[in-house]
């Protein structure tokens, strides 16, 4: 049985307890809340103000994608990435984390923060987990978004359709076809996917759809995707459009992709 004394000890602990943690801004009550600090938003707009306005002949960009706690390999990746001249950005094809969680979030960022160009990636299955989804529109903005670079249109699209039970909206073909429709403002277009459209993650009955809207405008080059950990590349749909698989961070490899007018290039870093 507690006595006085050590009843008044035991309060004083406490309410010293309570102060350090009130004072500790970091601190989780919940490993699944959604609370990034200001510091850790916006994170893709904010990376693309870095570089949209470098103008370059020959766009040069690390591929790399899966770093789902893959901490030490994506560590010594990023210093290949880091040793890699006139790299503009980096593209990463999704599955940032692997249980969805803030703290991963996080760590990730900081981890991917490390890179000496800036990173814009997509979002991913296993980004979606738990409250995942909601922690990367606070952390990264929305699942679907385009930008400019070069004459490049860069659409970045939702694909991880079994995540939201096959609906009918992911991936979303009438925004990624009134993206593709404004042809007068971009050269050429590259979309980046986690979740590739042959698939059997990817809504079946939305592929040809896809295929169809990629195809429309005549100015799609390429399709990057993450999602099967391997680097591959092969022309699916025998109509000119390559289709680019990213490496997971676990093997230590990237893709150095280069695009020009009307053409690009890639080869591996290992």
């Amino acid at each position: 049985m507690s006595t006085p004394g050590s009843m008044k000890y035991e309060q004083a602990l406490l309410i010293l307890i309570l102060l350090i943690l009130s004072a500790c801004n970091k601190f989780e009550y919940n490993p699944y809340q959604v609370s990034p600090e200001d510091e850790y938003r916006n994170i893709n707009q904010t990376n693309i103000s870095r570089f949209i306005n470098d103008k370059t002949d020959t766009v040069r960009i690390a591929v790399i994608g899966d770093s789902q706690r893959f901490y030490e390999a994506t560590s010594k990746l990023i210093d290949k990435i880091n040793n890699i001249p006139h790299n503009n950005f980096t593209i990463h094809t999704g599955d940032i984390v692997d249980f969805g969680l803030q703290r991963e979030y996080t760590w990730s960022h900081e981890l991917l923060s490390q890179i000496n160009v800036p990173y814009v990636a997509v979002v991913g299955n296993h980004d979606l987990i738990g409250n995942g989804g909601e922690i990367y529109i606070q952390m990264y903005g929305p699942f679907d978004f385009s930008f400019v670079y070069n004459g490049i249109k860069f659409i970045y699209l939702n694909t991880n359709s079994r995540e939201f039970g096959f609906s009918n909206n992911v991936p979303n073909i009438s925004w990624l076809d009134s993206e593709l429709a404004d042809t007068s403002n971009y050269e050429q277009a590259i979309i980046v996917n986690h979740v590739p459209p042959n698939s059997a993650d990817f809504n079946p009955a939305l592929e040809n759809d896809y295929v169809t809207a990629i195809r429309k405008y005549r100015k799609v080059i390429l399709v990057i995707n993450g999602h099967n950990h391997n680097h591959s590349f092969s022309e699916p749909y025998n109509d000119g459009i390559g289709f680019l698989n990213s490496y997971s961070t676990e093997k230590e490899k990237l893709i150095l992709l280069k695009v020009w007018d009307n053409g690009y290039s890639f080869k591996t870093i290992e």
